[in-house]
């Protein structure tokens, strides 16, 4: 057994200290830079990964731009039925999955006999359903 005042004892105490020491410190070291490093790859992977999701939105949507502009292409000319104008309606409806319904709103008294004219095509379950929105409060 080593006496705690002899030679050995105070020079494998201090070694021992310095070891630990060192040990600690490196560790230390080691722990901040690998944090460092693993926040950088959060933040690339976070920013990576919102950039995917907003492409595949942007995939959705897109398509979905499209309809009100050849709508009010196909509405600009004034050759225009009301029932046509349903028909087109849930024809959108049933030719996009991604779109609830469908909606086209006139000015109170453009279509003839027909003071406010704003159909409504919509899903039900496996129908395509059309409605009659507005009124003089709507």
């Amino acid at each position: 057994m080593i006496k705690k005042n002899s030679l050995s004892f105070r020079i494998i105490s201090r070694v021992l200290i310095i070891t630990i020491t060192l040990f600690i410190l490196i560790l230390g070291g080691y722990y901040f830079y690998t944090r460092s490093i693993i926040k950088q790859k959060t933040k690339e992977y976070a920013i990576q990964l919102a950039g995917n999701i907003a492409g595949k939105i942007v995939k959705h949507l897109q398509p979905m731009e499209e309809i009100p502009e050849m709508m009010s292409a196909t509405l600009e000319f004034g050759a225009f039925q009301p029932d046509s104008i349903i028909n087109v309606l849930k024809k959108v409806v049933q030719k996009n999955p991604d779109i609830f319904g469908a909606s086209v709103a006139f000015e109170p008294g453009i279509i003839k006999g027909k003071p406010y004219f704003m159909p409504y095509a919509f899903r039900e379950g496996n129908e395509i359903k059309a409605i009659m929105l507005g009124g003089p409060t709507y």
